[in-house]
């Protein structure tokens, strides 16, 4: 009997047992059947026996992910190495090896950028990642069984990766490079810098000049990065210079890089051709033969090119003698002949070839000897020596000595002054080579002098040569002091405080040390009676008390600068100094008090009266305006005082007017003013002078009394008048005692 399908058979004769199916171990690993043995007697007799068929494991099965789909898992850029990523699973229902599963990246992974564990399916990260340079990666994992032959299968990961700012940002060059002439003004734009950020996570970048030696010399906008030149520039100082820009990403972690810039200063010809020498010195023997080289003169340019390529000509052509343009070497193209011309002063001029075309020039003395082989010798090439300005004329200086190998007259050294600079003031006695004093000296205009001096042999074509001496002049006190002006005039407001600096007198002296070093003091004269005083190191002249222009409005004295030599010398300057005004001062009327009398038909504008006001202040402080206080019937001229009439009087309404006269300065901010009484009495009109009959049947004269009234120091005048009548043709009024 076969419990699993037929899937085995007997033979009924041989007893062989045969397979008549497919086995499947994972379906059934055993199978269990009954043979029955059966003869063929009548009763037939039989047997059953159990046979059990063990089903062994065939490598039929692949593995089977957990997932029937791809894995798909996303992960930071910039995690670190080794980092977890993700794990995945496989199972396989074959037995021993069979079933046993191994992982595999078999595709996606040619930067190896991850690795599996082959046992466990962990996947991490075996490099460093860049989200700029792939943004997710696709990786075929294999999961594959250890039988034999394996079998396998195959998903799909993809991981994808986290942008974050980790990439610096990048120039558009990996340098860059600008040329300027070197008279580009400042501020001139040089070169535009770029830089990108790979990220791309719309971080704005700065640009900045790094600090360095020549970070100075440009600006950058920070925002554009357009380079522009901060400074002047000289190629002949500086050709080149370098810089280092930084761009700033302003992100989580502003990350920056930076690039070289290069500035390359082009050349202007702004620079003249100079000789090594100004002058050059040369000494031929008479019988130098022609096409023979005389020297060589040198000339540098400091431009570049064109501009620095320097070309020899003589400012006055010479038929004696020619110049290379080339070279500078200078040739003797006819004979010498130093009896009749026994020395050449040549001008050699150096030209580049800039355009404009730029030149330069240095003299040439050529000296024309006897023939001679040996020339004199100085015991040093150059000397130096000192001189007090105080040698008198004729005293010895210094002495030189050359000395000449030759003998007799060829070895007979004679010494003479070639040349003397700024100035000639010394001589040489031709014998000694001692030199002395020929002309005074003067420390403050000359301090030192360059001599070359000459020896020369007595040979009949005698040989020289010479040696540079410096003679330094020491300083004595021959100078005073002299102020920079002839005089000095100072104003100080008479309102200033004490200490006020009201002027700065300046004296110098050119002699030296001590002997040139001033202080100030005011003449002995002048020492205590004036408010001013003078610093004895600065010159400043301050006020030392209070100064009032009423009282004294000039002061005039004299300041003296002395040195500090011994002995001291003196110099003196007249100064004046004028106080000026403040106003400090109100007016006064000349009187406390005015009275008048104007007739009642007095037209509108007369004069009646003057009053007076003096202010002691000057200028705008002492101009006097008047003006009047209670009264509309007169009003007073601001400027001269004049009481004018104001409008219509009226004798029999209003007899007598009082009111107050004011006088204002000028004086600014603050103005000051003073008052005064005025008493204006209206007299009556009628065609005959006015009379007062002191009694009426008297026609004979008396005395009238005119008294005044003292109160708080103002004098008013008082008419008395009893019973006076004042007639006219028709009428008579009679008034009693008015007091004013």
């Amino acid at each position: 009997t076969d419990l699993n399908g037929n899937l085995v058979s007997v033979n009924e004769s041989s007893g062989e047992v045969t397979v008549n199916g497919l086995f499947d171990f994972e379906s059934a690993p055993t199978i269990n059947i009954s043979v029955v043995a059966r003869d063929r007697g009548q009763p037939s007799r039989e047997d059953v026996a159990s046979l059990q068929i063990v089903v062994e494991d065939e490598n039929d099965l692949s593995p089977v992910f957990d997932r029937r789909i791809e894995y798909d898992v996303s992960i930071s850029e910039a995690v670190l190495v080794g980092s977890r990523a993700l794990q995945v699973s496989a199972s396989d229902g074959d037995t021993g090896l069979g079933g046993e599963v191994r992982y595999e990246i078999v595709f996606g992974n040619g930067g190896e950028e991850f690795r599996i564990d082959s046992l466990s399916g962990l996947i991490s990260t075996a490099k460093s990642l860049d989200y700029e340079t792939r943004q997710f990666l696709s990786l075929g994992v294999q999961a594959r069984d250890l039988g034999s032959p394996a079998l396998s299968s195959v998903r799909l990961v993809t991981i994808h990766l986290i942008n974050v700012n980790d990439v610096l940002p990048i120039f558009e060059l990996a340098s860059y490079a600008a040329s300027v002439q070197e008279s580009t003004s400042v501020n001139a734009t040089l070169v535009r810098v770029q830089a990108n950020d790979p990220d791309n996570l719309n971080n704005t970048i700065t640009y900045h000049i790094a600090r360095g030696p020549s970070s100075g010399n440009v600006t950058i906008d920070s925002t554009t990065g357009v380079v522009y030149l901060a400074v002047p520039v000289d190629r002949e100082v500086v050709s080149t210079f370098k810089v280092e820009i930084l761009a700033i990403e302003n992100g989580n972690f502003s990350l920056f890089s930076t690039v070289a810039l290069t500035i390359n200063i082009l050349d202007d010809n702004d620079k003249s051709p100079k000789f090594s020498s100004d002058i050059y010195y040369v000494t031929l023997p008479e019988d130098q033969s022609p096409g023979s080289t005389v020297t060589t003169v040198s000339a540098f340019d400091d431009d570049d090119g064109a501009n620095g390529d320097v070309r020899y000509s003589f400012d006055n052509p010479s038929s004696t003698f020619d110049v290379n343009p080339i070279t500078g070497l200078i040739r003797l193209l006819l004979p010498l002949d130093r009896e009749r011309t026994p020395g050449y002063n040549l001008t050699a001029l150096a030209t580049d070839r800039g355009r404009p075309a730029l030149s330069g020039t240095a003299k040439i003395e050529v000296v024309v000897a006897d023939v001679n082989d040996n020339s004199p010798v100085f015991d040093r090439a150059s000397y130096t020596f000192t001189v007090p300005e105080s040698a008198s004329i004729g005293i010895s200086a210094f002495a030189v000595e050359a000395k000449d190998a030759d003998a007799d007259k060829n070895g007979l050294v004679v010494y003479s002054i070639r040349s003397q600079l700024p100035n000639a003031v010394f001589g040489i006695n031709s014998t000694s080579g001692t030199a002395y004093v020929e002309k005074e000296l003067d420390y403050e205009n000359v301090t030192s002098y360059s001599i070359i001096i000459v020896a020369s042999d007595s040979a009949s074509r005698p040989m020289t040569s010479s040696a540079s001496v410096v003679i330094t002049v020491t300083d004595a006190n021959d100078n005073a002091p002299t102020f920079d002006k002839d005089f000095y005039m100072g104003e100080v407001p008479e309102s200033e405080r004490v200490g006020h600096v009201i002027l700065s007198v300046i004296a110098t002296d050119p002699d030296s040390g001590t002997n040139g070093k001033i202080r100030y003091r005011l003449s002995d004269t002048f020492n205590l009676s004036i408010p001013f005083d003078v610093n004895p190191v600065t010159g400043d002249v301050t006020t030392t008390r209070l100064v009032d222009r009423e009282d004294e409005d000039i002061y005039a004295f004299a300041i003296e600068a002395v040195d500090a030599g011994t002995p001291s010398q003196t110099a003196s300057v007249p100064t004046e100094i004028r106080v000026l005004d403040a106003n400090d001062n109100s007016p006064v009327f000349e009187r406390p008090a005015y009275a008048f009398a104007v007739n009642e038909n007095a037209s509108i504008g007369q004069a009646i009266g003057l009053v007076r006001a003096r202010d002691p202040d000057e200028g705008p402080n002492g101009v006097v305006f008047y003006s009047t206080r209670n009264t509309s019937e007169f009003v007073v001229d601001r400027h001269t005082g004049t009481i004018l009439v104001n409008s219509t009087l009226d004798y029999e309404s209003i007899l007598t007017h009082r009111f107050v006269v004011v006088a204002l300065d000028g004086g600014r901010p603050v103005s000051l003013s003073a008052t005064a009484a005025v008493v204006v009495v209206v007299e009556n009109a009628n065609d005959n002078a006015p009379r007062i009959d002191l009694d009426s049947n008297d026609n004979s004269t008396r005395d009238t009394t005119i008294a005044f009234y003292e109160k708080s120091g103002c004098a008013v005048p008082l008419v008395g008048i009893d019973d006076v009548t004042i007639g006219d043709d028709d009428d008579h009024e009679t008034y009693s005692s008015v007091e004013i």
